[in-house]
């Protein structure tokens, strides 16, 4: 059986040597850490953008052949009377 303690001891506030209060906080822990956090959001924005270019699962819209108000282009446009 492992047992683990933690002792906390406060003078107010104060600056102290770590190493004298044997407070270890290896480099290495911070290292990876850091790594390891930098890698897992750039893994969760790649994924977003493949996400985002994908198009959406909804029905397709129709393929618009030529102008929706005319049946070809070579038509003159119609003549509105405008009234002041």
């Amino acid at each position: 059986m492992v047992r683990l303690s933690c002792r906390l001891q406060s003078d107010g506030p104060a600056v102290k040597d770590m190493l004298e209060a044997g407070i270890l906080d290896p480099y290495l822990v911070k290292y990876w850490g850091i790594k390891l956090a930098t890698n897992s959001a750039i893994t969760v924005l790649r994924v977003d953008q493949i996400i985002m270019a994908k198009a959406a699962g909804g029905p397709k819209a129709p393929k618009q052949r030529g102008h929706w108000d005319k049946d070809g282009w070579d038509e003159e446009p119609d003549n509105f009377e405008t009234h002041h």
